[in-house]
């Protein structure tokens, strides 16, 4: 595919460029967002953009056992800013105006630590960390058959955090329901491995039901300022 040769553009580097639009788009959309505002959003969007594009552009499909999908995305990006850039404008454009309406929906900002944590499931997700993180190959399986999912039911906002949380909780509950909560981390890790399509398939059901929910999935910690704060810790909240 002509798009995945690699070229030397005039432009230089996409996520410059596309960070710039994100932060300009976002101020232009909304002129009450204060700088930090913008800041944290538009570093926000534009990983959710990329998500978004892996899957609009098939291209986590098609690499979902060859080489890295992010790279094949910078070279389309690439290549859309040389020879399209305004298409690719208005793609971001119109994104972006959906995406602020998830962001609206679904992030919630607390001022304080004794908010984030009541509002938060940490405490209660934080014993499956050490199963999840013997299950990296599993976890990036999901990730890439889930993402484009969660796209599909219109949920393009921290779309890798919604899904950390998700499978989180999920493991979680398959462990509990299976009595397995005293055992060791091993005989857990073995557990959800034997049973992973059945993960699979309670995580797809999970995702179907997201848009019946109407509250926060997201919890943002955040200077009461909001002007200067810089202590931001994304949690999920379900």
């Amino acid at each position: 595919m002509r798009y995945l040769q690699r070229y030397l553009y005039y432009y230089g580097d996409e996520k410059y460029i596309v960070g710039t639009w994100l932060r300009s788009l976002l101020y232009y959309k909304d002129s009450s967002l204060s700088s930090y505002e913008v800041s944290l959003m538009s570093q926000v969007a534009y990983s959710d953009l990329l998500n978004y594009l892996l899957v609009k552009w098939d291209i986590l499909r098609r690499q979902t056992s060859s080489g890295n999908p992010l790279l094949f995305l910078s070279e389309r990006l690439n290549y859309e800013l040389h020879t399209r850039p305004m298409k690719l404008y208005k793609l971001i454009d119109e994104w972006l105006d959906f995406w602020l309406v998830k962001w609206r929906q679904r992030v919630k900002l607390v001022f304080s630590e004794s908010e984030l944590e009541s509002a938060s499931l940490k405490e209660l997700i934080s014993e499956v960390e050490p199963i999840i993180s013997r299950l990296d190959d599993l976890v990036t399986k999901l990730y890439r058959a889930l993402l484009p999912k969660l796209i599909d039911v219109l949920e393009i906002c921290f779309t890798n955090v919604i899904l950390d949380g998700l499978i989180k909780t999920e493991v979680k509950r398959m462990l509990e329901e299976a009595g397995l909560r005293g055992v060791s981390i091993e005989s857990k890790v073995k557990y959800i491995r034997r049973h992973k399509a059945t993960l699979y398939r309670r995580l797809v059901n999970r995702i179907r039901e997201l848009p019946k929910l109407s509250v926060p999935l997201v919890v943002l910690r955040v200077d009461k300022s909001i002007l200067i704060g810089s202590d931001v810790k994304p949690l999920l909240y379900t």
